[in-house]
């Protein structure tokens, strides 16, 4: 039996579907830790699974009274400075309060399963613990994300200088803004989608064995 840590980010849609998957992978005999915001917790216990708290209050209040920012979450759309300095003052409060959270509950784990919006913490435990981590999404877009990096490749990531401080603080090196796309890449990744959305080939930017799992439902 291996202990599962499941983490995702955002609202109610964001977390069904890997609350889901921690009910099936410990109906097959693991233990599932679901490290979700508090929110989300019942969700969690009425599956059976083990919560903890991982990342700031969000609940449908919540989630209305702040949805003109979710635009600002996007670390390549900064459009003006104030928005930057929202996102900034986001990233340093958030950063250490999920990455110390995930890496309590990740010490004695097996194995760490991240949204595609946690990737970024997959690779900071890895890198603090050696654990090995997937990356797991619910929507084809997952497979165009190449594209997309391949887009911004060129630009700058104002958030980077921000990022080395709170590493810094965390305990982890410095990271060259070369390094920045290949970071986040995890070696395995579970796409849960139709395939009459995402057939996985070799036409495809990540190739069919890059994936663990794939839902043919």
């Amino acid at each position: 039996m291996a202990k599962i840590v499941i983490s995702s980010s955002g609202t109610l849609g964001d977390h069904l579907p890997y609350v889901a998957l921690g009910e099936y992978l410990q109906a097959q005999g693991h233990h599932v830790c679901m490290a979700i915001n508090e929110a989300m917790h019942p969700y969690g216990l009425k599956a059976g699974l083990e919560v903890i708290n991982c990342g700031h209050y969000l609940g449908q209040k919540e989630a209305k009274q702040a949805a003109k920012d979710w635009e600002h979450l996007n670390l390549y759309s900064q459009s003006d400075q104030d928005k930057s300095s929202r996102t900034v003052d986001f990233f340093k409060q958030q950063v250490p309060l999920i990455f110390t959270s995930l890496l309590s509950v990740c010490r004695d784990a097996d194995l760490l399963i991240c949204s595609i919006q946690m990737r970024l913490f997959g690779a900071m435990i890895e890198e603090k613990i050696g654990l090995s981590w997937i990356v797991a999404s619910v929507t084809p877009s997952f497979q165009c994300i190449k594209k997309t990096e391949q887009l911004i490749n060129n630009e700058p990531d104002p958030l980077l200088p921000t990022f080395n401080q709170i590493r810094k603080t965390l305990g982890l090196n410095e990271l060259r803004a070369d390094c920045v796309k290949d970071y986040q890449q995890s070696k395995r990744a579970i796409l849960a989608s139709s395939p009459h959305f995402s057939q996985l080939n070799s036409t495809h930017d990540y190739d069919a064995d890059k994936f663990a799992l794939s839902n043919q439902r």
